[in-house]
């Protein structure tokens, strides 16, 4: 019987052939589990931003409440410094010493606070605390002009009376002009010091005369002089209390003279006997 010829044909396994519908699914299912991959990845990328998110805004609410806090103590402290020289100034402190101690006073209260301070705002605090202290000053101001004043007045009455001994007047009021000119002293106050000065330079000098004249024994100089005619001419910025006061002392160097004058020639009469 003739046999048919099998070939390799009998040791071939079936082959199983994927139709275009198969191949679309499985792509389908790969594209599916990529893209839900992907937005676990995303939605775990926005929710580590948004924690992040969440921890920086909290951090900088609370940098910001730490420097605030900060800021009003350093204020405070600020206050306090300002009251404490307010009272040393008015029982006597110097506008230097005061200048100086304050200086050094807003530089410890910035080196107290800078190293608490939140990095981010260091520069922030330091130009606070120089506002801050600035509008503090204000509290200082009106001390310090009268310190300044009291200062510029003790000046201004030391060149009086070192200006006393100018050999005339006109040099005298030359002089005093000049220290009240560069005092900054308020104009009535200007005033009422050069009045003065000018009261005071003829009360020196008309008692200076009364005293020469009392020692040379010119007792016709003594009642020229001092007549009220002469010492309204001489002495114009005298007050009349005092020019009253002047012809008393006046009157009284006379009657010395005369008593001197009285007892010399009692004695050469009793030496002429």
């Amino acid at each position: 019987m003739a046999r048919i010829p099998l070939g390799n044909f009998g040791n071939v396994m079936p082959q199983v052939q994927q139709t275009p519908i198969q191949q679309n699914t499985r792509g389908a299912i790969a594209g599916a589990v990529t893209n839900a991959a992907l937005q676990v990845v995303q939605q775990q990328s926005n929710r580590a931003k948004q924690e992040q998110l969440v921890l920086d805004q909290q951090q900088e609410q609370e940098s910001k409440i730490k420097f605030a806090n900060l800021g009003a103590k350093a204020t405070a402290d600020l206050s306090l410094l300002d009251d404490n020289l307010n009272n040393q100034i008015s029982q006597g402190l110097g506008i230097n010493e005061a200048a100086l101690q304050r200086q050094k006073g807003i530089k410890l209260i910035k080196n107290q606070y800078q190293f608490d301070v939140p990095e981010k705002y260091k520069l922030n605090f330091a130009s606070y605390i120089d506002t801050s202290a600035y509008e503090s000053s204000a509290k200082l101001m009106p001390a310090f002009r009268n310190a300044q004043q009291q200062q510029n007045v003790v000046l201004v009455d030391d060149t009086i009376d070192s200006a006393l001994k100018a050999p005339d007047k006109s040099q005298f009021k030359a002089l005093v002009q000049t220290s009240l000119d560069g005092s900054n002293l308020p104009l009535a106050t200007q005033q009422q010091k050069y009045g003065k000065a000018l009261n005071d330079w003829d009360i020196n000098q008309a008692t200076r005369e009364v005293e020469a004249l009392y020692l040379n024994g010119d007792i016709e100089g003594l009642k020229t002089s001092f007549s009220t005619d002469s010492l309204n001419k001489n002495y114009p910025d005298l007050q009349a209390g005092q020019m009253t006061a002047l012809q008393k002392t006046a009157s009284g160097k006379i009657r010395q003279i005369e008593s001197a004058n009285a007892t010399e020639l009692k004695a050469k009469d009793n030496d002429a006997k």
